[in-house]
């Protein structure tokens, strides 16, 4: 790279983009990490070649482990958010259990693991309570079903709440199956069962006509009784689908409002509002929605990777003694552009700019001067610069950023090198001690 050039730049963060919203979280949370944790492994610019490609080895293995560990976060703060909103609507009575705060993912590996272990210890015992729960208003629905075909006969047992929570139970196993209704107890004993294989978070609209179907079904003629199982099966079978669908949506939606955390303007607030009514069961999930906080995720994961990338090259460049004398933007808004200078280049300075994918660099003087004796110094300084980016691209590389590059003039090939005053100087950033630094475990 010489005077002006391109960079074409590529940014590897192991497996975090693997949902879209979930990925984004990790790139957003996890970034600050993994270039903490990451930055300065490589203690000498002398360690290159097979060294470099066993230590990104590694830290590609420990970065792995740690996206693994935080996929999972994500996945429990998300049943953790809709089994609250389950037990919220659950009117038989309030949960006596209490579910664990969502848990952030600035955390080592261990802390990771072990909060999922006690997280799903807690989310199984707030199911299996759930399941109870709705075990009481399935049996209420069984009783008013008996009832109103049966006036004035005792309810079968079958029809408790406690027997209808281990039909539940039962339905959950595979290979559980029904026999033909062969006397009215088993056919109470059927409809119990089938009715049991709704799940604990069946809508009421569809467990009002499951208690319809099962009144059907609860005739004295058994041929006809044959015919209304079949019914309600149906029946059943469609509110379970209905009930997974919606169970799906409101966990995709619990994930998304982890990645819109941050969002405090009015789109942001809005999507934020519009995904806790679909895990609170309120609304669907409809493809505008999702197209839509999809669309946002992607901004702020490529926001995110724009971040990661910018701090992953300030710190390989504060390695080999540059540091930034501007910093005229975050270069997270676009066309933004850093200013880096050496104590030992008083007339020089090298612009970057870091954009859409692409990192551009240029040297530039920072003070006239014609002369054969400044165009020497300017071809040095190009030159220079040329061989410390190759020093940055390896460093880059072993913090799993993966740079390709494309030269557009090589070193001497302008008449002149830009001249353009230095910005006012930026705060400085302390130059990194040379220090061993282990992926969080």
């Amino acid at each position: 790279m010489s005077a002006a050039g391109i960079y074409e730049v590529g940014v590897l963060l192991g497996g975090a983009v693997v949902l879209a919203a979930g990925g984004t979280v990790l790139a957003a949370r996890a970034a600050g990490a993994l270039t903490a944790a990451t930055g300065g492994v490589m203690a000498s610019l002398g360690e290159r070649l097979e060294a470099a490609q066993a230590e990104w080895e590694r830290q590609h293995e420990c970065r792995s482990e740690w996206e693994h560990a935080a996929l999972r976060v994500l996945d429990r703060n998300a049943r953790i958010a809709v089994l609250a909103a389950e037990c919220a609507a659950v009117t038989s009575g309030e949960c006596p259990l209490s579910l664990p705060a969502p848990m952030p993912l600035a955390c080592e590996i261990d802390d990771l693991a072990a909060w999922c272990a006690s997280a799903d210890a807690a989310i199984a015992e707030v199911e299996s309570w759930l399941t109870d729960a709705a075990a009481i208003e399935i049996g209420r629905h069984l009783a008013e079903a008996w009832q109103v075909v049966r006036p004035g006969e005792p309810r079968p047992e079958i029809f408790s709440a406690e027997k209808v929570a281990e039909a539940m139970r039962a339905a959950s196993r595979p290979g559980t199956r029904l026999t033909a209704a062969r006397d009215p107890e088993s056919l109470s004993a059927d409809v119990a069962r089938i009715v049991a294989r709704l799940p604990a978070d069946v809508a009421a609209e569809d467990l009002a006509a499951v208690r319809r179907a099962a009144g059907k079904a609860l005739v004295r003629d058994l041929g006809e009784a044959r015919t209304r199982l079949a019914d309600l099966r149906q029946r059943v079978d469609a509110a379970d689908t209905r009930a997974a669908i919606r169970r799906s949506d409101a966990l995709d939606a619990a994930v998304m409002l982890q990645a819109l955390a941050d969002a405090t303007d009015q789109d942001g607030l809005e999507l934020k509002q519009a995904l806790t009514d679909v895990v609170a069961r309120r609304r669907d999930l409809d493809p505008a929605l999702r197209t839509r906080t999809l669309s946002r995720c992607a901004q702020i994961q490529a926001a995110a990777e724009q971040e990661y990338l910018r701090q992953a090259v300030l710190t390989a460049a504060d390695d080999l003694g540059f540091e930034v004398s501007a910093d005229v933007t975050t270069l997270t808004g676009g066309n933004g552009r850093l200013e880096l200078s050496r104590d030992d280049w008083p007339e020089h300075a090298v612009a970057l700019v870091l954009d859409d994918g692409e990192l551009r660099s240029m040297v530039f003087r920072t003070e006239h001067r014609d002369g054969q004796d400044a165009r020497r110094v300017d071809r040095e300084r190009e030159q220079d610069w040329c061989d410390s980016f190759e020093e940055v691209r390896e460093r880059l590389a072993v913090n799993g950023v993966q740079v390709g590059t494309r030269m557009e003039l090589r070193p001497g090939e302008r008449d002149r090198v830009p001249v353009t005053k230095a910005a006012a100087p930026a705060r400085s950033r302390p130059r990194p001690k040379a220090r061993e630094r282990e992926m969080p475990q």
